[in-house]
C-alpha cells in the first residue's frame, strides 16, 4: 500500500489536525491516519492508497489547495 505525508509539526496535536484537514478536502473515508514521532517531530501521515498514483493523485489535488505533501511506501 501507499501512504502520504503532508507535514512534520512539534506537536501530535497539531500533526493530527493537519491530517483530518487533508482528509476533509480529498474526501476520503477509511484510510489509516498516524501521527509517528521521528527524531522531534510528528509525521502526518495517511495511509490506505492502493496504489503510487491514487498517493500523487491525492497528493495533486493538496498541492492546488497550498498542502504541502509526500508520496510515501507503506511502512511494515
Amino acid at each position: 500500500g501507499w501512504g502520504i505525508q503532508v507535514g512534520a509539526f512539534k506537536t501530535k496535536d497539531i500533526s493530527e489536525q493537519q491530517a483530518k484537514r487533508a482528509s476533509r478536502i480529498l474526501k476520503i473515508r477509511n484510510k489509516q491516519i498516524l501521527t509517528p514521532q521521528t527524531a522531534n517531530y510528528y509525521r502526518s501521515r495517511i495511509y490506505g492508497f492502493y496504489s503510487k498514483k491514487a498517493a500523487q493523485n491525492a497528493c495533486r489535488k493538496l498541492k492546488q489547495s497550498k498542502i504541502g505533501c509526500l508520496v510515501i511506501p507503506k511502512e511494515n
